[in-house]
């Protein structure tokens, strides 16, 4: 089968999914016309090593988990003139266009969505990684739950660390403000993205501001989160997130259990296990 985009590897590109700094997302077919989202560095970088061991880096840290909460890694080859992985396909919008679109999620999908996203988190924390970008456009909205995407500045904790002393990689609104104070970034960080985005898709607002990338980081910084709206049952849980201190935050497993509860209480829908 020919794509409209070409080919890559034996598989066939349809269209363009989404774009970043790193890389290109396309839906894509292989052999046996199963649809895949190919996953490409973007033209002219593919030759920057830093950022082939970046894509090397999200392979490593796909591979370690296992989870319906986790796009899953279906092939790569990081060794050719345009290095690419290949992913499960996920058929679904994400947060941010969701919620630009239809308005903050209703209480019963936003504790779903909370509980399916922390159950993602506490998975990768198992298996050693830390995600680093939580925030609304890499959470995808599939029929079964949430799916947490795009590791491609993952850690994996038994690796060194890709970005050097002075500079970050991220979205400044979604970062933890240890990545600003040049602090240790673990598995706390990732909660506070995982805060900042629960509260986004309550409120449809961004949590730290529409400003520029300094006034956010400052907002991080100070602790400045708009939290109007976030619905009683859940604000306990996102301040406690969002907590200045990374060792004061709860972990990811702790919040899936919380919310785990909440939901069974009646408060709210479950996803599918993870």
């Amino acid at each position: 089968m020919a794509g409209r985009l070409g080919r890559v590897g034996p598989y066939a590109l349809l269209e363009r999914l989404g774009r970043g700094g790193m890389g290109e997302v396309y839906l894509a077919v292989g052999r046996r016309s199963d649809r895949v989202a190919v996953k490409m560095l973007r033209d002219p970088i593919e030759n920057d090593p830093d950022a082939r061991l970046r894509l090397e880096r999200e392979v490593r840290a796909l591979r370690r988990v296992e989870s319906p909460y986790v796009a899953q890694v279906l092939d790569a080859d990081l060794s050719g003139d345009r290095p690419y992985l290949v992913m499960e396909y996920i058929e679904g919008e994400n947060l941010l266009d969701a919620v630009r679109r239809r308005g903050p999620l209703p209480e019963s999908r936003l504790i779903a969505l909370a509980q399916g996203l922390a159950s993602a988190l506490a998975i990768i924390h198992a298996a050693g990684v830390v995600h680093r970008d939580v925030k609304p456009a890499n959470v995808l909205l599939g029929e079964d739950g949430p799916v947490l995407i795009d590791f491609g500045i993952a850690q994996v904790l038994d690796a060194t660390r890709v970005t050097m002393t002075g500079t970050f990689l991220g979205t400044p609104g979604y970062c933890a403000p240890e990545v600003f104070a040049d602090e240790t970034v673990g598995e706390p960080a990732d909660v506070h993205g995982w805060a900042a985005t629960v509260a986004f898709a309550a409120t449809g607002r961004p949590t730290f501001g529409r400003g520029t990338a300094q006034s956010q980081m400052y907002a991080v910084l100070n602790g400045k989160a708009d939290l109007v709206g976030v619905p009683a049952a859940l604000l306990p849980l996102v301040r406690a997130a969002l907590h200045r201190d990374p060792a004061r935050r709860p972990t990811a497993a702790l919040l899936a259990d919380r919310l785990s509860r909440l939901a069974r209480a009646g408060r709210g829908v479950l996803p599918r296990a993870g």
